[in-house]
């Protein structure tokens, strides 16, 4: 092969390389683009589209009005015949037809389209439907920089052999190794975006499947682990192989009232926690014995802190007129931000009540560390008026230096500092024994009504 033509083509492979090293760049920071077609799935209200960014509307139309997956809006032929009607003016063969970029569209006018789409679904769009999709946009993106990256690699293979002679296209083969590495990085950034996606789908039909039967929960279970297997997603047969195993996590997911008795958790990742907000716990599949008997145990209590954290959420959002009035009576100046942090106090008592039920620590394990507690509210007392006493003389002695001898600095500092520390473990100590006094009060209202025996001498548990 002349120099000359060698030369040419080995520029035209590192260019080539450079391009997809730009290709990857330009859809890295696209990814991000796509989380906006989740903001569709408004659970049944019509959306606030002044949440909508000018990039969030763009993305939506680019990539839901455009697609004829995701944009149902009739094209103008029926599904039950072949007469044909007008198309609607949003669906996504008339937006193809019309030919605008994004660029060109107002605001106003990406609502409308939008609006138009999400009535049609009553405002309750799929969440997994708009998952599926995202995934299939992005691993589609992964895919294309895979078969670019084998064609650039086929295509130095391909001239090193026509050169022959033991010739090496170093800087190609050194370019390449580098742009297989960051196109594996982007592979994987698209493999966990998509799951994070099926994800969040799922906890959102979770949050709302309070009314569905064992067998409707089940298989939305089912199909949200479905959906991460690669072989439902875009991408050739070389780029499938290269994709990890995804597992699906409901820990966070709002399980509150779901029925999960026929469901299968197999591979799935959960907390006794999450379970036991969960109904059917005890018919679960692909959960271990220990964690649903935790659940169960947990149960009642994580109910009660969840109604808790409901009424603050409330305080903080939407406290009416009477709310704010007696939260003013009890807690003065405070007012609502006093109210937020009494139920902040017995959420911390429930929580400590429940690992005590969890972790075999009985009420009178508890009681007998409020006592020991007590005793170190009266140490630190003690030790406070011992100081105080001191204190008070060395200030007596400090207005009469010519009659009495007053302490050094240092150490005058010294008791100072030590009476502070003392006040502040005695305040740590009574507001611990106040929690530790409401956790008995919650675990003799939630807890089982009879205590089993402590197990072994009968010694309390180390607290």
């Amino acid at each position: 092969m002349p120099p000359e033509e060698r030369e040419k083509i080995e520029k035209e492979i590192l260019l080539y390389v450079s391009e997809i090293d730009k290709t990857i760049d330009k859809d890295s920071v696209a990814l991000n683009n796509f989380d906006a077609l989740s903001k569709m799935a408004t659970g049944g209200k019509k959306p606030d589209y002044s949440t909508f960014s000018d990039q969030d509307l763009r993305s939506i139309y680019d990539g839901a009005l455009r697609s004829t997956g995701l944009n149902t809006l009739s094209d103008g032929t029926s599904q039950q015949s072949t007469k044909q009607v007008d198309p609607h003016r949003n669906c996504a063969m008339s937006i193809a037809e019309r030919g605008v970029p994004t660029s060109d569209l107002s605001r106003e006018e990406m609502i409308e389209a939008l609006d138009d789409l999400l009535k049609e679904h009553g405002y309750n769009y799929d969440p997994m439907t708009i998952a599926v999709a995202q995934g299939m946009m992005i691993n589609a993106r992964s895919a294309e920089v895979d078969g670019r990256l084998e064609k650039a690699k086929f295509n130095n293979m391909n001239l090193e052999e026509r050169e022959g002679n033991g010739y090496e296209h170093t800087e190609g083969r050194k370019q390449l190794r580098t742009l297989k590495d960051r196109a594996q990085e982007f592979s994987y950034k698209v493999e966990d975006k998509a799951a994070r996606l099926v994800q969040d789908a799922l906890h959102k039909q979770l949050s709302t499947a309070q009314d569905l039967s064992p067998g409707e929960v089940a298989e939305l279970i089912k199909t949200g682990k479905n959906n991460l297997d690669p072989s439902g997603m875009g991408g050739g047969n070389n780029h499938l192989a290269k994709m990890r195993v995804q597992t699906l996590d409901l820990t966070g997911a709002d399980l509150t009232g779901v029925d999960l008795s026929e469901s299968d958790l197999t591979g799935i990742t959960i907390t006794a926690e999450s379970l036991s907000r969960a109904k059917g716990i005890e018919s679960v599949k692909g959960v271990s014995d220990a964690m649903k008997q935790d659940a169960a145990k947990m149960q009642p209590y994580t109910l009660a802190m969840d109604q808790l954290k409901q009424e603050q959420d409330r305080l903080r959002t939407n406290p009416s007129r009477l709310d704010k009035f007696v939260a003013l009576l009890k807690h003065g100046s405070k007012g609502i931000d006093g109210e937020i942090e009494k139920l902040q106090k017995k959420i911390d008592a429930t929580k400590l009540a429940m690992n005590d039920e969890l972790q075999g620590i009985t009420i009178q394990d508890r009681q007998d560390h409020v006592n020991m507690m007590k005793q170190g509210v009266g140490g630190a007392k003690r030790g406070i008026e011992a100081l105080d006493n001191e204190i008070g003389n060395d200030n007596l002695a400090q207005a009469h230096p010519q009659i009495l001898k007053p302490k050094p600095m240092e150490q005058r500092k010294e008791m100072l500092d030590t009476r502070e520390a003392l006040k502040n473990e005695k305040a740590r100590l009574k507001g611990e024994i106040e929690t530790n006094k409401s956790a008995v009060k919650v675990r003799e209202k939630l807890g089982p009504k009879v205590e089993a025996p402590k197990k072994g001498t009968g010694q309390s548990v180390s607290l």
